[in-house]
């Protein structure tokens, strides 16, 4: 290369680092207690002082730009650095940085490591945004134009701060928890209540009854519900939970990995639970059964079951010698009776395990000797708004209200005009027209919330014309 080349070639770099410094210089050092203090909750939320503006912050990177689940972006949760006389995390000096566009790779966001001491420029955000909400402080990184992370040093992962010890209580106060959005925290003595909320959450709930919630924010679980495993502890678990406060309309805990789960206590599993016929007549015993296991033995099963919202009733489950499958029966009902119940398990411990969350709703089936309506798989009495016949095969007929230009390979059947009577069924298999009476039979799935026939097994055009 010719020394006017090279000279060239240099003095590119040199405007290049220049152009870097300048573009830096020109927004405001600020410390991320600025940032996420907030003093003034008369909006009923808790958007940072400084949304909008754009500074630069010095922070330690506590996770690499895929740790948590951010979809195709990159983001970790970063402090200040400094930490309180035992070590423990300090008031407002926690925050979340990302880089939405990953394309561009200037801002090297992608090279930042777990101890890395940097200074990045963004913009203050909120996530997600809307006044009268609360909602996570985060630090955006700026890409237009492309201003490249400092790295001013490194601080070994072990003198990170320790978590702060809180109460669930604390958590759900939503102006006192603010102080610790993005900190790292630990609560203790929680018990599962629900492992399987929207969302891969999972509530706690602790001896007062005060609730926090768990979210998979993290890369290590979320992509274990991607698999189609459920990471978290069964119900009647209790357990130490330690991870980043995520507020994202309320101040929910994101573990880093199995090890901020600590356990204390095992109840029995209980899954793969099933009921024997899914829709009973009045001259049918139901037979429940659940594979039922624990790290121990288990002591005892039950089905605790009412009819028509009297006394619960208790029948004991039972198993083969060797096998994980227990059973019991419901004995019948009369015609129209509704029967709700519940399934209990108790171990070697003494732990107690409850399938399912009966805070939320029961399994339940309403006693038909002529079939069931629509009504009778969309109908429940309870906050947990799932079919009492969810995953089982039924049988249904009505009017078809849509056609396929309304949704794709899909139509609503109704058998009243009236609240409850009206499905979607997902079939793609058969032409229908507005009016044709169909008789379905199919599997009962909640698909977002609603609840829908799907996997037709038998299809019947009984009449057309119908209004």
């Amino acid at each position: 290369m010719s020394i006017v080349k090279k000279l060239a070639a240099g003095l590119g770099v040199f405007a290049l680092l220049i152009g870097s410094a300048l573009a830096q210089s020109q927004y405001p050092l600020v410390t991320v207690e600025q940032i996420q203090k907030v003093t003034d909750f008369t909006q009923h939320d808790d958007d940072s002082p400084m949304v909008g503006d754009t500074v630069r912050v010095e922070v330690v990177a506590v996770g690499h730009p895929r740790s948590l689940w951010v979809g195709a972006r990159w983001s970790f949760y970063a402090y200040q650095d400094t930490v309180g006389e035992n070590g423990e995390q300090l008031p407002w000096t926690g925050i979340m940085v990302i880089q939405h566009d990953t394309t561009k790779t200037g801002t090297l966001m992608n090279a930042v490591q777990p101890g890395d001491k940097i200074i990045v420029t963004g913009v203050v955000a909120e996530y997600p945004s809307g006044a009268g909400r609360f909602s996570q402080t985060q630090l955006e990184v700026l890409t237009n134009p492309e201003i490249p992370i400092e790295f001013v040093g490194t601080v070994d992962p072990d003198s990170f701060p320790k978590p702060v010890t809180l109460t669930a209580a604390d958590l759900a106060d939503l102006e006192g928890a603010e102080k610790w959005e993005a900190a790292l925290v630990r609560v203790e003595n929680l018990t599962v209540v629900n492992n399987d909320l929207p969302g891969g959450t999972m509530l706690l709930q602790d001896a007062e009854g005060n609730q926090v919630t768990v979210d998979d924010q993290y890369w290590f679980f979320h992509g274990q519900f991607l698999e189609g495993n459920n990471p978290w502890p069964v119900p009647g678990t209790r357990l130490n939970v330690t991870g980043h406060v995520r507020d994202y309309d309320s101040h929910m805990i994101a573990p880093r990995n199995d090890a901020d789960l600590e356990i204390l206590t095992n109840p029995p599993v209980i899954q793969k639970w099933t009921r024997d016929p899914a829709a009973p007549t009045s001259s049918d015993a139901v037979i429940v059964s659940a594979q039922i296991t624990d790290n121990g033995t288990v002591d005892s099963a039950f089905v605790v079951y009412s009819v028509e919202n009297g006394p619960f009733q208790a029948v004991a489950m039972t198993a083969p010698e060797g096998d994980s499958v227990y059973s019991a029966q419901i004995p019948p009902q009369a015609d129209g009776s509704f029967v709700k119940y519940y399934l209990r398990a108790v171990d070697n411990d003494g732990d107690v395990a409850i399938m399912p969350d009966t805070t939320g709703g029961m399994f339940f089936y309403i006693v038909r000797d002529a079939g069931l309506s629509i009504y009778d798989i969309q109908w429940t009495p309870f906050a947990y708004d799932n079919s009492g016949y969810e995953g089982m095969e039924v049988t249904v007929k009505g009017i078809v209200v849509t056609d396929s230009t309304d949704f794709p390979n899909a139509y609503v059947i109704m058998d009243a005009a009236e609240p409850w009577h009206g499905v979607l069924v997902r079939d793609g298999a058969h032409s229908v027209t507005l009016g044709d009476e169909v008789q379905i039979t199919g599997t009962v799935q909640e698909y977002y919330g609603m609840t829908r026939l799907n996997y037709l097994t038998d299809f019947q055009l009984l009449s057309v014309g119908n209004e």
